[in-house]
């Protein structure tokens, strides 16, 4: 069976990282800690990485690529529901 491992690095506020695959994973998912960047627009907004490393021997990019895409799509579509940012000093 395939699986994918996850890597979150956010506790450690870890913005980026180059996961590696590990047998038995097929691929690995590294997801960032969130930090505030210029969206679209130039509008402030939050975003956090999502880096995808794959067993090329399983899959091929365009399906890895999709896969990103399919999670990019879900994650903006719950947006709304995720908390706004707490300011530095303040608890």
């Amino acid at each position: 069976y395939h699986s994918v491992a996850l890597s979150d690095m956010s506790a450690f506020h870890v913005l980026r990282a180059q996961p590696v695959v590990v047998y038995p994973a097929v691929a690995t998912l590294f997801v960032g800690a969130p930090h505030a960047a210029h969206g679209a627009g130039g509008r402030d907004a939050r975003q956090a990485s999502l880096v995808l490393a794959f067993d090329h021997r399983v899959m091929n990019g365009v399906y890895a690529a999709k896969f990103l895409k399919h999670l990019n799509d879900c994650i903006r579509g719950h947006a709304d529901e995720i908390p706004p940012a707490k300011e530095k000093g303040n608890a």
